[in-house]
């Protein structure tokens, strides 16, 4: 989400300098949809969201849920799934308001219950009735949600650099909160914008793939997509800077594996102390040359981790 800072300039930009209509036109959903659908893809109608998904891997083994951040995509988990396939049953979506799910009905607004919702009635819809879930930056806080509120289905929790406890939001979730600044980038954003931003979201942004800054713009630019995360960034303002973000943290009763890269600056490393303060028991585990998105980043290292602390746990 850190590509969104450069939105945030080009709006000071626009508006300083008086500039007509120079905006950059959603892509087509069907353009879109037409590259980035995979064989295995599947749709489901849930509360008028048309939610992608995709479920791989050991039909036979435990299940396991993978929720991705903001303005990311199921895809940002691509190195775990080919990592983690051979053992588990993976279960991984589009939430609604980015992907190829695209955005959320009008009368929809995201809350903790809302995502939670969708991924209750995504599981029962597919007969999964208990499975662990993992969960990065705004995945992560859906994630621990969903364990404190359906514990009772969660055999593990895994939080990935969650949003979690109140903090200052980087520049470009500010920005975009804003009325003019959440119109502006609805109409502005360049493929030079998201390669910057999704460096930022790194900790060495050689570790970049070819192709990952291309399908972020993509998805981002895919038709209403914009929109959608000018409406969720105003909720996730609004919860950055309350007292009840954090609610239900220290209630957890599941057992949980917190990882977190030592160079990320929009859920700040330093937020974990407030996890090992509420959480005590739980497993911590960090990387200090890594960023935001560890799973994407170094996804053999952060899967191998996740592998051990799954076969522990269980065994």
């Amino acid at each position: 989400m850190t590509w969104l800072r450069c939105i945030a300039l080009a709006s000071i930009a626009i508006v300083l300098g008086g500039c007509g209509d120079i905006g950059f036109h959603d892509l087509p959903a069907e353009q879109v949809d037409a590259q980035y659908i995979r064989s295995e893809s599947s749709f489901i109608d849930i509360n008028g969201n048309n939610v992608h998904y995709l479920i791989e891997g050991n039909r036979s083994g435990p299940a396991l849920v993978l929720v991705h951040g903001f303005t990311a995509s199921l895809h940002t988990w691509d190195g775990w799934v080919e990592e983690l396939k051979s053992d588990y049953l993976i279960l991984r979506f589009d939430v609604p308001g980015f992907g190829l799910t695209g955005p959320m009905p009008d009368a929809h607004d995201f809350s903790a219950d809302y995502m939670c919702n969708i991924v209750e009635q995504l599981t029962k819809s597919l007969g999964i009735t208990a499975f662990s879930i993992a969960g990065n930056s705004m995945g992560g806080y859906i994630a621990w949600n969903y364990a404190w509120r359906f514990p009772e289905k969660v055999e593990h929790l895994i939080v990935v650099d969650p949003m979690s406890y109140p903090q200052r939001l980087p520049p470009e979730i500010r920005a975009i909160a804003r009325p003019v600044g959440g119109a502006i980038a609805t109409r502005v954003t360049t493929e030079s914008m998201v390669s910057k931003s999704v460096a930022g979201a790194y900790g060495d942004p050689e570790n970049i793939q070819p192709g990952v800054e291309q399908r972020y713009f993509d998805l981002f630019m895919r038709e209403g997509n914009r929109a959608s995360a000018a409406r969720i960034a105003r909720k996730m303002a609004r919860l950055a800077n309350s007292g009840y973000v954090n609610l239900g943290i220290s209630e957890i009763s599941v057992p949980t594996l917190v990882m977190w890269g030592e160079k990320d600056t929009i859920t700040p490393f330093e937020l974990i102390k407030y996890w090992q303060r509420d959480l005590p028991h739980a497993a911590y585990i960090t990387y200090p040359e890594l960023g935001h998105v560890p799973m994407e980043e170094d996804p053999t290292r952060t899967a191998q981790d996740l592998r051990n602390y799954l076969h522990g746990a269980s065994g």
